[in-house]
C-alpha cells in the first residue's frame, strides 16, 4: 500500500517527491557539523574583531556575541556528531515501570537502614 502511495506521489509531483524522499540521516548530520564548524570559526573571528576594536562598550558587545555564537555552534555540532554516531542519550523510562524496577522510596530507605545497622 505504501508503494502505491509513493508511486502516486511521484506521478503527481516528481519535484516534491524527490525533495521529501528519505535519505541517509548521516548526510544531514555531517552537513550540520560542517555548518557548526564554520559558525564556530566565524564566532572566533568575531571575538577577535571585538578585541581589535578599541571602543569599550562596542568591543564588549561584539566579543560577547562572538563567544555566544561560538558556544552555540559547538553545542549544535556536538549534538549532531552524537546523533550521527549513535551516542545520543538513551530514552529515559518514566512511570510505574521505573518505580517497580528501581524499587520504591521506602524500599531504598529500608535498604539503607539495614546496611547502616549491619555495619555498626
Amino acid at each position: 500500500m505504501l508503494d502505491q502511495i509513493e508511486r502516486a506521489l511521484y506521478a503527481e509531483d516528481p519535484k516534491f517527491a524527490s525533495a521529501v524522499r528519505s535519505t541517509d540521516p548521516q548526510v544531514h548530520y555531517r552537513r550540520r557539523i560542517w555548518k557548526a564548524a564554520i559558525g564556530s570559526a566565524l564566532g572566533l573571528f568575531v571575538v577577535l574583531a571585538g578585541v581589535i576594536v578599541n571602543t569599550m562598550p562596542i568591543s564588549i558587545v561584539i566579543s560577547v556575541a562572538g563567544f555566544l555564537l561560538m558556544v552555540t555552534c559547538c553545542a549544535w555540532g556536538l549534538t549532531s556528531w552524537k546523533r550521527m554516531n549513535g551516542v545520543a542519550e538513551a530514552p529515559r523510562r518514566r512511570g510505574r515501570r521505573q518505580k517497580a524496577a528501581g524499587g520504591g522510596f521506602m524500599e531504598r530507605l529500608e535498604e539503607r537502614w539495614r546496611r547502616r545497622h549491619g555495619e555498626l
